[in-house]
C-alpha cells in the first residue's frame, strides 16, 4: 500500500510543466468568468517557497474532512497543537484496536512496513492510515507536489493539501527535524474555490457528504451576489457538527443554480448529471447523526440513499444510521438521542442502562490527566490553558453523572 502511495506521489514533480486537463481548463475557465482573472497554472501563483508548518491554518469549510469527527470534536484547528492531535489520534487507535497499539516510530522508519495491520481497519485508523502512508513518501522521497496557501495577515491559509502538511507535521512531531519544519509551498493571493474543487474533482475520493459540501460551497459561490450567506465560524461551533453551514443552500426554492451554470457545476464537482447535483443538495437536509457518521465511514450515495428509503421519520433514519455504524466499528461522539425510541430500557446493572455518559474519547483525556506529573506547573500557557479546559470538561462530566443519579 505505501509503496503504490510513493509511485502515485512521484509521479508528480513540482519542478516538472504538465499539461492541464480538460476539466482543469474548465474550472479555471469558470474561476476566471466568475471571479476574475485565473491565468494558467505558473502564472497563477507569486511563489513557490518553504513556509513554517506552524504559519499555515487549514481551511475549516473546505470539503474534505481528514480529521474523524471524534478528533474535530477535540481540536482546536491551531497549527502549534497537531501534535497533541497526534497523540490523541494515536489514543484514538490503540483504543479501536483493543489496546494494541500503533507503533508509529517503528512505522515512519521502517518505511511503513513493519507493522502488522488487522484485517480489518477501523475508522479511526483508516483515517489516520494515508496521512502516515503519505510521511512515509516524502520522507523517503521528499515531497514532489507542494502545498498552496493563500496569505492570511501574518500567517497562510491552507486551499489545498492537507493531508501533506499534516505528514510535515507528523514527521516533525516523531523526529524532531528542521527539514520537517518547512513545507514547500505555491502562494496565492486569495484561496479559490474553483481551484480547490479542481483538485479534489482530480483526486475522485470526495465520499457523499465531501462532495455535498463541494456542491454547497460553489453555489453559495456563484449567488454571492444574490444572497448573503453566513461565515462558517458564524455559525459552526467546534465540536458540534458542520452541516448548518453548507445546508444554508439546501433548500432548491430559494437558491436555485443560476440559469446556464449547472454545467459548471457538474465540471467542478465531478458529477455526470444534473439529477445527480439535486441528490447531493439532498444531502444537505439529513439529520446531523446521519451526517456526521456517512462522513466518518466515507459512505457512498447509493448507501445513504438507501437508509432513507428505509426510513420513514428522521428519527428512524438515525436509527438505522446507528445501527450501520455499529456494524463497522464506528463509536459515534456526542450524539443526539432518538426521541420516542420505542425500545424498552435494559434490565441490566445501573451501568449499562441509558446512554454512555463518557464516550472512549472522553476516558482518553481523563487517562491522560490522571498521568501528569507535579512539574506541570511548568507548563507553557498555552498548555495550561488546554489543561484547565480538559479539567472543565470533566467537571461538567461529573455534574452530569451526578444529576443522572438524582434522576
Amino acid at each position: 500500500m505505501a509503496s503504490d502511495k510513493r509511485k502515485q506521489i512521484a509521479n508528480n514533480n513540482m519542478f516538472r510543466s504538465t499539461s492541464q486537463t480538460g476539466s482543469t481548463s474548465t474550472l479555471r475557465a469558470v474561476d476566471s468568468t466568475i471571479y476574475g482573472a485565473i491565468a494558467n497554472s505558473e502564472a497563477n501563483y507569486d511563489s513557490i517557497e518553504p513556509i513554517s508548518i506552524f504559519d499555515i491554518y487549514p481551511d475549516q469549510a473546505q470539503p474534505r474532512r481528514t480529521l474523524p469527527s471524534a478528533l474535530q470534536v477535540y481540536w482546536n484547528g491551531r497549527p502549534e497543537t497537531v501534535s497533541e492531535l497526534f497523540t490523541l489520534w494515536l489514543d484514538l487507535v490503540h483504543n479501536e484496536r483493543g489496546n494494541d497499539s500503533f507503533d508509529i516510530n517503528g512505522y515512519l522508519n521502517a518505511h511503513g512496513d513493519a507493522e502488522t495491520r488487522p484485517e480489518k481497519t477501523g475508522p479511526i485508523e483508516s483515517a489516520f492510515l494515508p496521512i502516515a502512508d503519505l510521511a512515509v513518501s516524502i520522507k523517503i522521497e521528499g515531497l514532489t507536489n507542494p502545498i498552496t496557501v493563500a496569505h492570511d495577515r501574518s500567517q497562510y491559509r491552507l486551499e489545498t493539501g492537507e493531508r501533506r502538511w499534516l505528514a510535515y507535521h507528523l514527521l516533525w512531531t516523531h523526529f524532531q527535524d528542521d527539514r520537517w519544519s518547512k513545507i514547500p509551498a505555491r502562494v496565492v493571493q486569495n484561496v479559490s474555490i474553483w481551484r480547490q474543487a479542481a483538485e479534489n474533482n482530480a483526486r475522485q475520493d470526495l465520499n457523499a457528504i465531501g462532495r455535498a459540501r463541494q456542491f454547497a460551497i460553489l453555489l453559495m459561490g456563484l449567488l454571492g451576489d444574490q444572497h448573503q450567506f453566513a461565515p462558517y465560524n458564524h455559525i459552526v461551533e467546534r465540536g458540534t457538527c458542520d452541516r448548518v453551514y453548507y445546508a444554508q443552500v439546501s433548500d432548491g426554492s430559494t437558491h436555485r443554480i443560476p440559469h446556464g451554470k449547472s454545467e459548471i457545476l457538474l465540471n467542478a464537482t465531478g458529477l455526470k448529471h444534473p439529477d445527480q447535483l439535486r441528490q447531493h443538495r439532498d444531502m444537505l437536509r439529513l439529520p446531523d447523526e446521519v451526517w456526521q457518521i456517512a462522513d466518518d465511514l466515507n459512505w457512498s450515495i447509493t448507501q445513504i440513499q438507501s437508509l432513507k428509503r428505509a426510513a420513514k421519520t428522521d428519527e428512524e433514519l438515525v436509527a438505522l444510521a446507528l445501527s450501520a455504524g455499529d456494524n463497522e466499528r464506528y463509536s459515534v461522539i456526542k450524539i443526539t438521542e432518538v426521541e420516542n425510541d420505542p425500545t424498552p430500557p435494559p434490565a441490566d446493572s445501573p451501568e449499562y442502562q441509558g446512554q454512555r455518559l463518557l464516550s472512549d474519547l472522553d476516558k482518553l483525556y481523563l487517562k491522560r490527566l490522571m498521568k501528569l506529573r507535579s512539574g506541570v506547573g511548568a507548563s507553557d500557557p498555552h498548555t495550561k490553558y488546554l489543561l484547565r479546559k480538559e479539567i472543565s470538561q470533566i467537571r461538567r462530566w461529573l455534574d452530569s453523572l451526578e444529576k443522572a443519579i438524582e434522576g
